[in-house]
């Protein structure tokens, strides 16, 4: 696992999805990344896990609800005001979903963080960013 921190942005993955996010002007790329770990019918690949969760961070931003995850993400700080959008009902229910499947006990990434004995560090950061998500279904209403 290519991570230095159990933050949402501390892992390779999240960062090729700020990368990619920087060339893409919608919601496509968040989209895409929420749907492969909310609609996967097998193990969680861990790779997609981390990238549901960034997504998610994202989505929580643009509906007015950052999380401290993302405060120092400042190539997705000039993303989001380049580009700003407001996600979707539907999209913000999907993000709960993945990031649902991400912490589920088959989820390769949670096992991960088993392995390396962090589980309760990335769990609270998890945790936070669901909470999030929570608050922020009355904002799409």
């Amino acid at each position: 696992m290519g991570a230095w921190g159990s933050g949402t942005f501390e892992n390779d993955d999240a960062c090729d999805l700020v990368c990619d996010l920087r060339e893409s002007t919608d919601l496509s790329l968040l989209e895409e990344a929420l749907r492969t770990a909310a609609e996967t019918d097998e193990d969680l690949d861990a790779g997609d896990g981390s990238k549901a969760l960034a997504a998610a961070e994202v989505i929580l931003a643009l509906l007015g609800h950052p999380s401290p995850a993302i405060a120092e993400e400042e190539d997705l700080q000039a993303w989001m005001k380049a580009n700003p959008q407001r996600p979707t009902a539907a999209l913000l229910a999907l993000a709960e979903r993945a990031v649902q499947q991400v912490t589920a006990e088959d989820s390769e990434l949670r096992e991960l963080w088993d392995e390396v004995d962090s589980l309760d560090e990335w769990m609270a950061e998890v945790n936070t960013l669901q909470a999030g998500l929570r608050a922020a279904r009355s904002a799409v209403g």
